[in-house]
């Protein structure tokens, strides 16, 4: 349910950003909307498991089932720090999604 960029070590190194993935979109009727997250957000695991770039959350994503629900982790930018939540999102349908 989100569009989203890389962010690499670099990228980390150079903004001060966690490595993962930055939400840049987050559509409408997602599990993603309905779980809290927000554009901005910067996914760094799904359940146990680090993520580093949008590959290996593609990767990490094929298994689970539609409708699953997992914790996200994810780093969002309050009061000028990064703050961890931990969401549950309820997985969509990739057929539903619009292409990003």
């Amino acid at each position: 349910g989100i569009g989203g960029v890389s962010v690499t070590t670099e990228a980390s190194e150079m903004y001060g950003m966690p490595v993962g993935v930055q939400v840049r979109n987050v559509y409408d009727g997602t599990g993603a909307r309905e779980g809290g997250m927000l554009s901005g957000d910067i996914v760094t695991k799904i359940g146990r498991k680090s993520i580093k770039s949008m590959e290996e959350l593609r990767e990490e994503l094929t298994y689970y089932e539609s409708g699953e629900e997992v914790e996200v982790t994810v780093a969002r930018f309050e009061s000028g720090d990064y703050v961890d939540e931990v969401l549950t999102i309820k997985l969509s349908d990739a057929d539903s999604l619009p292409n990003d």
